[in-house]
């Protein structure tokens, strides 16, 4: 029995109690000398149960283990989809293009250049995907800073989702020297996703600006 002096006096026990037919109770006994008593020949004992404490605190356990298990079974799960959706999806991006070269007539060039966008954003997608589990499973997300202009990168996304969405219009807006080291892969991810979600969820009758602010020396805004 393991057994604890309280500042007030008294000792508490937590052991295990069976009754008459084996179950086992979870009970704190608590052992104190009232102050009246100051020959200890009285004692003060209670018996206090937690079984219902103790079993609701085992299952909480128990579902966070499986919770847990279902998220890292969720994270692999997705890992592995994304890696086997590139297949069918370079098998589409290889098709389109060759429908596109042979120029037969203005509507299958058309279609192939809308197959070919749609293709570049589930690409991305899969991408974002693959980049989650990354950051879920390995613990962190690796970035490659290199040097390019953030005004072609922002043009980028306004010809792709114009392409995606021909009844929306994307203004961009640049101001000063918008030349810095970022990782472009992913701020095109950031880009993209904002401005598709402004372009999704944005009064249809108004264009989607992108403004980039680089007078400052040192930031871009």
């Amino acid at each position: 029995v393991r057994q604890q002096r309280h500042a007030a006096g008294p000792f508490v026990a937590e052991p295990p109690l069976r009754t008459l037919d084996g179950k086992q109770l979870d009970v704190v006994f608590s052992l104190g000398i009232p102050e009246e008593a100051r020959d200890y020949e009285r004692a003060l004992i209670t018996i206090t149960d937690l079984s219902g404490h103790k079993s609701a605190e085992r299952e909480r356990e128990a579902r966070i283990v499986e919770m847990e298990r279902a998220v890292r079974f969720g994270e692999m799960f997705a890992g592995m989809l994304g890696h086997d959706l590139r297949n069918p999806l370079s098998a589409i991006t290889t098709g389109a293009n060759y429908i596109a070269r042979l120029n037969v007539s203005q509507k299958s060039t058309k279609a192939a250049s809308r197959i070919l966008s749609s293709a570049e954003r589930m690409a991305r997608m899969i991408d974002q995907l693959l980049d989650f589990t990354r950051i879920r499973v390995g613990g962190g997300l690796a970035l490659t800073p290199t040097r390019f202009d953030l005004e072609e990168l922002c043009c980028k996304v306004k010809d792709e989702l114009e392409a995606a969405n021909p009844e929306r219009s994307v203004v961009v807006d640049v101001q000063g020297s918008v030349v810095g080291e970022w990782d472009h892969d992913r701020l095109l991810q950031v880009f993209s996703n904002l401005v598709g979600n402004a372009l999704h969820h944005g009064r249809p009758d108004h264009p989607v600006k992108i403004r980039c602010n680089g007078r400052h020396p040192r930031r871009v805004s």
